[in-house]
Order: structure tokens, then C-alpha cells, then sequence
């Protein structure tokens, strides 16, 4: 289970995530959302072709913990990465 990349922009102007797994007795990998830096939308204006680019300059990913309330942009890209293990 995963959500891909993709904006709520028609739905309002925040989206968020309500947490509610108990991040430190959990059962499986993934589950984390994932959300776009600001900055890769406007890619090409700051490009530096001397340097590489990694997960974390391209994107922020915020663990879910138990109820944990993460707000952002809604017009910002964002998904959840992948969930692999028990589904109990």
C-alpha cells in the first residue's frame, strides 16, 4: 500500500495527516508521508550543476507517530511511502 505523489490543490489551501500508529511498536516498514521541498517546484532557478541531489534535498519525510497532527501547503506535492510487513 502507498500513495504516489500528487497535490490536493481543489480541496483548500492545507492538507494534513492525522496519525494514529504507534510508531514505536509497529510492525511494518513505510507509512511515512512524504512532501516535496518548496524549493524543487522552482527547480531551475537555483540549479547547480556542480552538485548532486539526494532524497532529502528533494523531499521531507515525517514519520507518522501516534497522534501526530502534521499540516502542510496543500499545492505542495506530497504522497506516503510505501507499507510493507503484518497488516495486523
Amino acid at each position: 500500500c502507498e500513495q504516489a505523489l500528487h497535490a490536493d490543490v481543489p480541496q483548500g489551501p492545507f492538507a494534513y495527516v492525522l496519525s494514529l500508529t504507534r510508531w514505536d511498536e509497529r510492525a511494518f516498514t513505510g507509512g511515512e508521508t512524504i512532501i516535496m521541498q518548496p524549493q524543487v517546484l522552482d527547480y531551475w532557478r537555483g540549479f547547480d550543476s556542480s552538485s548532486g541531489l539526494e532524497f532529502s534535498d528533494l523531499l521531507t519525510s515525517v514519520p507518522a507517530r501516534f497522534n501526530q497532527l502534521t499540516v502542510f501547503d496543500a499545492r505542495l506535492p506530497h504522497g506516503v511511502r510505501r507499507v510493507e510487513g503484518t497488516r495486523e
